[in-house]
C-alpha cells in the first residue's frame, strides 16, 4: 500500500514523488470464479509501481488516437472487457478471456486499494472481554501515513447497551450523533462510502470479509493487525471483482456526463469529486525545494485525480467509436479511445473493402460491419 506524492509540471516533468511504494505482485489469481475475489498468488513477487509516472508518459503521447492510455481509462477499458449482463449486477462466472484480462491489469497496476481507499479508522479487539468493555487497537488514516491508535475501549451504555468508544476529536465532529455515539462497542470501522462519499459506520467482520480469505493469515480481525502499508497486510489482501467493476463504472459515468449539463451533469461532478475525496494536497520537498504534490492513500483516489487533471487542463468526454468506453482528449477529431480500437476500426474497414470487392456487380447490400 502506498501513499502516493505527485505533481505534474508545465513540461511534463515530474515535481513529487512516492513518500511510500504502491505494491504489486507479479502474480494474481481468482479465487473463486464465482462472484470473484482477485489476490496476490503465493509464489507472487512484490514489486513497487508508480502510477503516475504511466500517466506522465500518457501525456506526453498526446491526447491523439495513437496515444498510451493514462492509467484511470485502463481501468475504464478493463471494465468494458470485463462487462456483467447479469441482471442482478453480480458478475457471475468470468470466461477465460475476461479471466485473462483482469489478472493482466492487475499485474501490471495492481489492485485499486478500496479498504484503504473507504477505511478512515479501523478498530480491532484487542484480548478478552474485560468487565463492560472491550479494549480496541487499530488504525487511523493521517497525512501521508497510517497511524497506530490503542486505547479505545468499549464501555456499557445505558442499561446494559453497547456503548461506542471515546472517538478522536476529528471524527465525533464529523459524523452525525446518532452514529458516534453507538460506534465500534467491540471494533468496527469509519468509512467514507465510495458512491456518496458520505462518512458512516461499517460492522467489523462483515468489512473484513470482504477483502480477506477465511482461511488465510488475516482471517480473523482481531489485534495484531500488520500495517495497511505493509507487504505481509497486501500478501494476504484480495479485493471483489463485483467491487473493482462499481469503482470502474463510477468513474466511467463521471467522465462520460462531465459536460452534459443538468441532472447528469452534477451527478458526474459529484461522482469524480467523492472518488477523489481521500487524497489531499501536501508540501513535498525536493531537490529544487518545497512543492505541492499530492497525498493519496489508494491507487483509486490517484485515477481520479488524474482524471481530474486532465478535465481540468481542457480535455473533454467522447465515446469510443468501437467499444464504446467513455474518454477524455484535447483533440476534437479523436474517434477512438486507444491505438487497440483505431486499429481494430481500420481492420473492420479494410474487410468491409474486401467484402464489396467480392460482390456481383449490381449487388447494392450493405455490409454488416462485422
Amino acid at each position: 500500500m502506498g501513499l502516493w506524492v505527485g505533481q505534474v509540471r508545465e513540461d511534463g516533468g515530474r515535481l513529487g514523488f512516492a513518500a511510500a511504494p504502491w505494491w504489486r505482485f507479479d502474480k494474481y489469481e481468482l479465487t473463486s470464479r464465482l462472484d470473484g475475489v482477485v489476490r496476490p498468488a503465493a509464489d507472487a513477487t512484490a514489486m513497487p509501481y508508480d502510477p503516475w509516472q504511466d500517466y506522465l508518459d500518457a501525456r506526453r503521447r498526446g491526447s491523439g488516437e495513437g496515444r498510451v492510455m493514462p492509467p484511470y481509462q485502463e481501468l475504464i477499458d478493463l471494465r468494458q472487457s470485463v462487462w456483467s449482463t447479469d441482471t442482478d449486477g453480480s458478475y457471475g462466472v468470468l470466461d477465460a478471456r475476461q479471466e485473462r484480462r483482469l489478472l493482466e491489469w492487475c499485474c501490471r497496476h495492481g489492485m485499486l486499494g478500496l479498504w484503504h481507499h473507504q477505511v478512515l479508522f479501523a478498530g480491532f479487539p484487542d484480548g478478552p472481554k474485560r468487565g463492560k468493555g472491550v479494549r480496541l487497537r487499530g488504525y487511523e488514516r493521517a497525512p501521508g501515513e497510517w497511524r497506530e491508535v490503542s486505547g479505545f475501549t468499549g464501555r456499557g451504555g445505558p442499561r446494559g447497551q453497547p456503548r461506542g468508544p471515546r472517538l478522536p476529536e476529528e471524527y465525533v465532529a464529523a459524523l452525525p450523533r446518532e452514529v458516534w455515539r453507538d460506534a465500534l462497542p467491540t471494533g468496527g470501522f469509519i468509512v467514507r462510502e465510495l458512491a456518496s462519499g458520505a462518512i458512516s459506520q461499517a460492522p467489523l467482520r462483515s468489512e473484513w470479509k470482504l477483502y480477506f480469505a477465511p482461511d488465510g493469515p488475516l482471517a480473523e480481525p482481531t489485534w495484531p493487525i500488520p500495517s495497511p502499508t505493509s507487504l505481509e497486510f497486501w500478501r494476504s489482501y484480495g479485493e471483489p471483482v463485483a467491487m473493482m467493476m462499481f469503482a470502474a463504472q463510477e468513474l466511467a459515468f463521471a467522465i462520460e456526463h462531465l459536460n452534459a449539463g443538468g441532472v447528469q451533469g452534477i451527478a458526474s461532478l459529484q461522482k469524480l469529486n467523492a472518488l477523489a475525496a481521500p487524497t489531499a494536497p501536501a508540501l513535498v520537498e525536493t531537490a529544487d525545494g518545497v512543492t505541492m504534490g499530492w497525498d493519496s492513500p489508494s491507487l483509486l483516489s490517484s485515477l481520479a485525480i488524474m482524471a481530474i487533471t486532465d478535465a481540468s487542463g481542457g480535455a473533454r468526454p467522447l465515446v469510443c467509436q468501437v467499444c464504446g468506453a467513455p474518454f477524455l482528449s484535447t483533440s476534437y477529431q479523436t474517434l477512438y479511445c486507444s491505438n487497440r480500437c483505431k486499429e481494430t476500426a481500420r481492420t473492420r474497414r479494410r474487410r468491409d473493402k474486401q467484402r464489396a470487392d467480392k460482390r456481383p456487380p449490381g449487388d447494392t447490400r450493405e455490409s454488416d460491419g462485422n
